[in-house]
């Protein structure tokens, strides 16, 4: 098995950090990779073997930040395709938007 960890900075200060396990994103204990923007905003994508992946389903895979906005968004994968995104503003409040994505429909 040959693991591998990368970061990458952006001219604009962004910050890219990835996990690979194979040559594929791979990360058992937490997000395969984790965008920090330069906009104070982060990404967190889940992957285990190249595919998009949480072992505690139903969990978001992929999960964007954004504190100037105060705003979260998810998205859920189910055999490593996205099926479901969620928005969120506000610390508690309810859910803003949903979108459930038909099958066989490509992930954004």
């Amino acid at each position: 098995m040959t693991t591998e960890y990368t970061k990458r900075v952006a001219d604009d200060g962004a910050v890219t950090e990835c996990y690979f396990l194979n040559g594929k994103l791979h990360r058992d204990d937490g997000p395969a990779v984790t965008e920090h923007k330069a906009d104070g905003s982060t990404i967190e994508k889940y992957y285990r073997n190249g595919e998009l992946f949480r072992p505690d389903a139903p969990t978001p895979v992929i999960v964007e930040r954004n504190e100037l906005e105060d705003s979260t968004t998810e998205h859920y994968a189910r055999d490593g395709k996205i099926y479901r995104i969620v928005e969120y503003y506000g610390p508690r409040s309810p859910m803003k938007t949903g979108k459930s994505l038909p099958p066989n429909s490509p992930s954004p």
